[in-house]
C-alpha cells in the first residue's frame, strides 16, 4: 500500500498538481481516502455474501458516527484495525440471522438503554496518544449522547421493522462496547506507564 501512495503521489508531484512542501499533508488525505474506499467496499461485499446490504451499512454508520464521538478501543495498526472492524460486522450479521432465537425486542431494547447510559458516563473515551481539550470533551460527550439517543428514538420508532430495529440496536451496543474496552486499555496503559518509571 505504501508503494501505491508513492506513486500516486509522485505523479501528482510530477504533474505540478501538488507543492512538494504539501507531500505529506496530501499523503495522509489520499492515505484516508483509499482506506475509505476498502472498508466501504468491504462491507458491501459483506452485506452482499449474508443478503443484509441495508443492515450491513446501517449498522457500519451507527457505529462510525457515535464512535467518532464517544472514542474506544484504540489498535496500533490499521490492518488489525481493518480485520478486527470486518469481523465485528460478520459477527453481527452472523448474530442478527438468528436473533430471534437468542433475544427479543424488549431484551434488545433495555441492553441499548444500559449501552446509553455508559456512554453517558463514560464518553469520550480519549485516545491515549492524542488528547483532546476540555471543551471538545464537552462537545464529543454531547454528541456522543446525541447521536445515541437519535439512533435509540429511531430504533424504537421501527420497533415492527426488523431491517432497521437490529443493526440500529447492534451498532449502540457494539459502540458502547468498543468505548468501555477503550475504557480499560487505557486503565491498562497507565499502570503499565507506571510500573515501568518505578522500575527507573
Amino acid at each position: 500500500m505504501r508503494k501505491l501512495y508513492s506513486r500516486i503521489i509522485y505523479w501528482l508531484v510530477r504533474k505540478e498538481y501538488i507543492l512538494e512542501k504539501d507531500i505529506i499533508l496530501y499523503e495522509y488525505g489520499i492515505k484516508t481516502l483509499i482506506r475509505g474506499i476498502i472498508n466501504f467496499l468491504s462491507i458491501l461485499l459483506i452485506g452482499l455474501v449474508f443478503n443484509s446490504l441495508i443492515e450491513a451499512l446501517l449498522l457500519t454508520c451507527v457505529v462510525i458516527l457515535i464512535r467518532k464521538f464517544a472514542g474506544g478501543i484504540h489498535l496500533e495498526s490499521l490492518t488489525i484495525c481493518y480485520f478486527c472492524s470486518i469481523g465485528i460486522v460478520i459477527i453481527a450479521l452472523s448474530i442478527m440471522q438468528y436473533v430471534e432465537n437468542l433475544i427479543n425486542e424488549k431484551h434488545l431494547i433495555l441492553i441499548c438503554l444500559i449501552s446509553i447510559i455508559l456512554i453517558f458516563i463514560f464518553s469520550p473515551v480519549e485516545n491515549y496518544n492524542a488528547t483532546i481539550t476540555q471543551k471538545e470533551k464537552k462537545i464529543f460527550k454531547k454528541l456522543s449522547i446525541t447521536f445515541s439517543s437519535l439512533f435509540f428514538i429511531v430504533m424504537l420508532l421501527s420497533y415492527n421493522y426488523k431491517i432497521t430495529f437490529y443493526p440500529i440496536g447492534f451498532g449502540i451496543i457494539i459502540s458502547a462496547t468498543l468505548m468501555i474496552i477503550g475504557v480499560i486499555q487505557i486503565k491498562i496503559q497507565r499502570i503499565l506507564e507506571k510500573g515501568i518509571l518505578s522500575i527507573r
